[in-house]
């Protein structure tokens, strides 16, 4: 809620005239001194009674003088022909002015508009008489605009200079900012002090009242029914004694930021009023009311300031959780498996005891064995509705530019709604089963019991990662089985394949894979097996060169920084060469080779890191492979 206020130039800035609104100025005392130091040069000096003229280029300014006379037109007989006399007396239009001509006629019309009165021998001409010092208008077209139809004619001379004048104009030239200012940001802070000298005459005060006074019962004055304006009169005829006049709001260029100006109370003093749309939603957030400055007019006092602000917020916060799952459990198979009912076989197997065994085993035991796993996921949404409400008013009481008073009003309201909603999951997978198989499985399970060992059902996988080098002839290519998604499939040198694939397991891969490749090659392969994973793999781009250092690439993945399982791989032609050293911080280093002079390698680690990118360190080799 702080006003801040800006001083700026732009390239043509030095061209704006400089208005001096001072009546019988002085053009032989008027000096003009840039930065306190250097006098600038005028085009018209004066040594006493000689006045000199300088060259074009020669000089730093030129005065400009007005003179205007203004008048009113009310006889119908001088309508379309009137002839103005100048009040100058005791002045010669010849003799006393300097380079004098006829600068404009501008006319206000009873509604306050300004109209330009140009003498182009169609609508109006005008005949200027210096000599006898007076102008004649002459209206072209009768009934467009009559002269006695204007409230007030305001005839402007212009010269260079003269004895008498009604305001005046300074003009920089180009020699002056060749010359001052051509470094605009070094002369920003520099000043032009103008002083002159000028006579008024002080007249004797005849009487006094204001607005307020003059519009009340105590009035000294009576109203006359005279007017032109046509919204408050009839004929020329105010139409009662309350008529009032005012301006007609004028809307700026910016339909968020909008200025009326009038004068309202007819005192001879623009009032003011400012509607600006901060955030441009139609609703206009502040309203400031504004007088114009006495003392300076191009300055506004904002006396009061209204600020009514009214925001709607929405905030949303989505979170997921990581996914719950259980763990492998049994099912009944018989919803879905089939039992093998062969009347002939087992009357052939009878004879031999194994044969029945398993004859028997096929009609209890199902062919498949189900299992299921179920998974969980909860989001939570909070949404967050935030309504607030700013009301300030601030008062100028004694228009001295600082506020005297200031209420605030401030209200927040929030809603908060919470939204959870569940995504459950449930895994069905099966593996091929007979008796043999049920019998091995739970020998191999209770073995790895005794030892301490994992017991779960290796079949039923989360994630499974592949790693897959080929050694390359001409064209081989490799092909993973369908449900495979391929990390990347590179060709370095075009000597080997470097091929990675990734599955999620969903039960329906089975314990094993076969990859396929379209010329018969040595190839090196790892598998991963990962659980309680979250997201997709991502994969950095693949860098081929010929060292017994390979350097895993940079990897900064979408997710950010996040508790992250890194591997670092590389794969190597010629299988008899091997890994002695991986990755500085990475552990279980694995290296997979077909150990011939036709084979190929590959190495991987693994390191557990929560960081938004990682770039790995260095495998070492026995000697140097591509």
């Amino acid at each position: 809620n702080t006003e801040l206020f800006f001083a700026y130039t732009t390239s043509t800035s030095w061209q704006t005239p400089i208005l001096l609104e001072i009546q019988n100025i002085a053009a032989s005392t008027l000096d003009n001194i840039f930065d306190y130091d250097h006098l600038l040069t005028p085009r018209f000096e004066f040594w006493g009674e000689t006045v000199d003229e300088n060259p074009v280029g020669d000089y730093d300014y030129e005065l400009t003088q007005y003179y205007s006379e203004s008048f009113t037109v009310y006889s119908a007989s001088e309508a379309l022909n009137y002839i103005h006399q100048f009040d100058l007396d005791d002045y010669s239009l010849i003799d006393d002015f300097t380079n004098l001509q006829l600068f404009k006629i501008i006319a206000l019309k009873p509604t306050l508009e300004e109209f330009e009165i140009i003498g182009d021998g169609e609508n109006y001409d005008v005949i200027f008489d210096s000599v006898n010092k007076q102008v004649q208008i002459i209206d072209q077209i009768s009934g467009d605009g009559d002269l006695n139809d204007f409230d007030l004619i305001t005839v402007i001379l212009s010269y260079s200079y003269g004895p008498v004048s009604t305001f005046s104009e300074i003009q920089l030239t180009q020699t002056f900012h060749d010359g001052y200012i051509s470094d605009a940001e070094a002369t920003f802070y520099d000043y032009l002090t103008i002083s002159f000298s000028y006579s008024a005459l002080s007249g004797e005060k005849l009487f006094e009242e204001d607005h307020q006074t003059i519009t009340s019962s105590v009035t000294s004055f009576e109203y006359v029914e005279f007017n032109r304006n046509p919204s408050i009169s009839t004929n020329n005829k105010l139409n009662s004694e309350d008529s009032e006049m005012f301006i007609d709001f004028e809307i700026f260029y910016d339909p968020y930021n909008v200025i009326y100006e009038a004068d309202i109370d007819m005192d001879g003093k623009k009032d003011y009023k400012q509607e600006i749309d901060v955030d441009k939603d139609g609703r206009f957030d502040i309203t400031k009311y504004g007088i114009e400055d006495p003392e300076n007019p191009e300055n506004i006092i904002w006396y009061t300031i209204i600020q009514d602000y009214v925001s709607k917020e929405v905030i949303v916060d989505k979170t997921m959780e990581e996914e719950k799952r259980t763990k492998w459990f049994d099912i009944d198979d018989t919803a879905f498996a089939d039992y093998e009912l062969n009347i002939i076989l087992l009357l052939v197997s009878m004879l031999i005891l194994p044969l029945l065994l398993y004859t028997l085993s096929t009609m209890v035991f199902p062919d498949v064995d189900y299992w299921a796993q179920k998974s969980v996921t909860q989001e939570t949404i909070e949404t967050q509705y935030v309504r607030s409400h700013y009301y300030s008013i601030r008062r100028d009481d004694d228009l001295d530019g600082y506020t005297n008073t200031q209420i605030d009003y401030e209200r927040s309201d929030t809603v908060i709604q919470y939204d959870s909603i569940d995504y459950e999951k449930t895994i069905i997978a099966a593996k091929p089963q007979n008796v043999f198989s049920f019998i091995g499985d739970w020998i191999s399970m209770n073995a790895r019991g005794l030892l301490g060992a994992p017991t779960d059902d290796l079949v039923f996988n989360n994630l499974l990662t592949e790693e897959f080098s080929s050694d390359r002839a001409s064209g081989n290519t490799v092909t993973f089985p369908a449900g495979w998604t391929m990390l990347t499939d590179d060709t370095p040198g075009g000597i080997m394949n470097f091929t990675a694939y990734y599955r999620i397991a969903d039960g329906s891969e089975g314990s094993t894979i076969t990859v396929v490749t379209s010329n018969a090659e040595m190839t090196a392969h790892t598998s991963y097996r990962i659980t309680d994973y979250l997201g997709i793999p991502e994969i950095g781009a693949t860098v081929t060169s010929i060292s017994a250092i390979p350097d895993p690439p940079n990897l900064t993945p979408s997710w950010g920084a996040k508790d992250t399982l890194w591997l670092a791989i590389t794969g190597y032609d010629i299988g008899q060469t091997a890994i002695s050293a991986y990755p500085a911080s990475y552990t279980d280093g694995r290296n997979d080779r077909s150990d011939s002079v036709n084979g190929v390698g590959v190495g991987i680690a693994r390191r557990e890191l929560n960081a938004a990118s990682e770039n790995p360190g260095t495998f070492t080799l026995s000697t140097s492979r591509r």
